[in-house]
């Protein structure tokens, strides 16, 4: 053998080693908490973010051989058994996604996702990769508070209120619109302003259109004739 050349210690593959130091470099990286648990109920491995997660908000010192319930007997033991009965399930195989509420320190919002590690047909551990999610939950939430709240003043307006896309197509509209034009939204959705717009009053009310496109202007008021679905003829005045 040459002697320029180290031998591999006795005992250890090198490629071994080197597979394990990218594995712990991939789960100490991730953007999330990322920990594993074995048959009984004890932390195999479990990345450096959660273990300074739950020391920084609550004192506790997790480490490999722990249980994954130990932070929950001081936090909310009330949630041990929830938790028992989820990893249990993934025991048994299933693939469990999900998303949860905590408010122990402030609201926030976490997706777990929790599966079986299989050695091969042998299921010996469980595999749990947590993200925070709160940021795009509040979002969501304060999103469709918007929206009801939107929808709430649109449909009790008296006034008509239509949406209409770049090109002028005409896509929502409410109730007190449909009135108005004596049909249904069914009736009205996609088509064109013009096509029920006086033909005495197309030619202003498409300069006016052409000119909101172009950022001419951002706004513009005016009266104009429309022709209803039932033929009658009605004034309207018009905020666009």
């Amino acid at each position: 053998m040459d002697k320029n050349i180290p031998s591999e210690p006795t005992g250890i593959n090198i490629h071994d080693a080197e597979a394990h130091a990218h594995l712990i470099s991939l789960i100490n990286n991730a953007p999330g908490f990322v920990y594993s648990i074995d048959r009984s109920f004890r932390l195999v491995t479990v990345n450096s973010l959660f273990k300074a997660t739950i020391k920084q908000h609550f004192g506790i010192e997790l480490k490999e051989g722990d249980s994954p319930l130990k932070p929950l007997e001081t936090i909310s033991p009330g949630d041990i058994q929830e938790w028992k009965e989820i990893y249990t399930k993934a025991f048994t195989g299933q693939k469990l996604d999900f998303t949860k509420e905590f408010n122990i320190i402030q609201k926030s919002f976490w997706a777990f996702s929790i599966c079986p590690i299989f050695q091969g047909s042998e299921i010996v551990g469980v595999a749990c990769y947590v993200r925070d999610i709160t940021d795009i939950k509040l979002a969501e939430i304060k999103l469709n508070e918007s929206e009801s709240r939107y929808h709430s003043v649109s449909e009790s307006s008296l006034l008509g209120i239509v949406w209409g896309n770049a090109k002028g197509k005409l896509v929502n509209a409410n109730q007190a619109f449909c009135d108005i034009m004596e049909g249904t939204l069914e009736q009205l959705v996609n088509k064109y302003p013009s096509e029920f717009t006086h033909p005495d009053d197309l030619p202003s009310a498409k300069a006016i259109f052409l000119k909101l496109k172009n950022g001419e202007i951002n706004k513009y008021r005016f009266e104009k004739r429309y022709i209803t679905l039932k033929g009658n003829i009605k004034w309207v005045e018009m905020n666009i």
